[in-house]
């Protein structure tokens, strides 16, 4: 790709990350990682690994801990943030302390509302931050080796900057759907609708996803969940392209048999994005005047739950 070769840093090197910094490596990208001990010093030695709906195995150009002990800290093109939503705040800072922004832009990935924002407040001027959405499955099989259980769309909002185009010719060419999207807010929305109906229902019962429709009164209360949401969305101005209550329930249908992040988190003694999620129509609720019952209920619940299994 010579000079135009795209230098990109994921920031975030959980699954999600190190499956966008395999594939981004791949497809020829300069790519660096920040992440945990293990999985950087499992990339350094012997790269990244994934299996599963790809096979990959890619070689990273820096990896490191912490962002200031990185070989070289300027002349980024993309930042991929791809930490928990609870975490944006706190790498958007380190970011900022270690990063010659140098224009380059951030793309948030994270599930829920609005991270953007905290990624924004805290990395300062000079850095650009954009809405992303992934519909990618991934989980951590090993340190620096991702097991893919799907390859969805890669959606980001709409800038006209040549980094951006460049970033969604190369994943579309390379066989990874991925597209500019205007109207990324809506999608945002509906993904995190989806996440509102499914995650918590599953975390309180231990439930796969498709025994959830299997009790009696829990697909109601899904739906309401949902719907509330929906309130709150067309309050804000919002525009929902599809029915998130169709679409969760498609999903639950298409992922019958997976336990889904949340409950997961729950099990590994993990702090839950719940806050992002069902917290965050709570909150925006609030603020529009809609009331948001089910949400708030569901919100308590889960958090009571993280407090018994830390």
């Amino acid at each position: 790709m010579g000079s135009n070769r795209l230098r990109v840093l994921v920031f975030g090197a959980g699954a999600i990350g190190c499956l966008y910094a395999a594939i981004l490596s791949s497809l020829g990208c300069q790519v660096s990682i920040v992440g945990r001990r293990k999985v950087v010093e499992a990339a350094k030695s012997r790269g990244l690994t994934v299996k599963g709906e790809i096979d990959l195995k890619s070689e990273i150009w820096d990896a490191a801990e912490n962002p200031l002990s990185l070989r070289v800290r300027r002349g980024f093109d993309i930042i991929l943030l791809t930490v928990k939503a609870y975490d944006v705040a706190e790498a958007s800072r380190q970011i900022r302390e270690a990063i010659e922004p140098d224009g380059a832009m951030v793309i948030c990935l994270q599930n829920g509302l609005g991270v953007e924002e905290e990624a924004s407040e805290n990395l300062g001027e000079g850095f650009h931050v954009i809405r992303g959405v992934s519909f990618c499955g991934a989980y951590m099989e090993e340190d620096a080796v991702v097991r893919c259980t799907g390859i969805g769309e890669t959606v980001v909002g709409y800038v006209r900057v040549e980094a951006l185009n460049q970033l969604v010719e190369l994943l579309a060419g390379g066989g990874f759907p991925a597209r500019l999207e205007k109207s990324v807010e809506s999608m945002v929305w509906e993904k995190t609708l989806v996440n509102a109906g499914i995650n918590p229902f599953g975390a309180l019962t231990g439930l796969r996803n498709g025994e959830l429709l299997e009790v009696e009164g829990l697909p109601e209360a899904i739906a309401r969940t949902i719907r509330e949401g929906i309130h709150v969305a067309s309050r804000l101005g919002v525009r929902l392209l599809r029915d998130p209550v169709s679409e969760t329930f498609e999903t639950i249908r298409a992922t019958a048999q997976n336990y889904n992040s949340m409950l997961q988190d729950i099990w590994r003694g993990k702090r839950t994005e719940i806050d992002y999620i069902n917290g965050a129509i709570v909150r925006l609720g609030s603020k529009v005047r809609v009331r948001t019952p089910l949400n708030s209920l569901l919100t308590s619940l889960v958090k009571g739950l993280e407090r018994r299994f830390r």
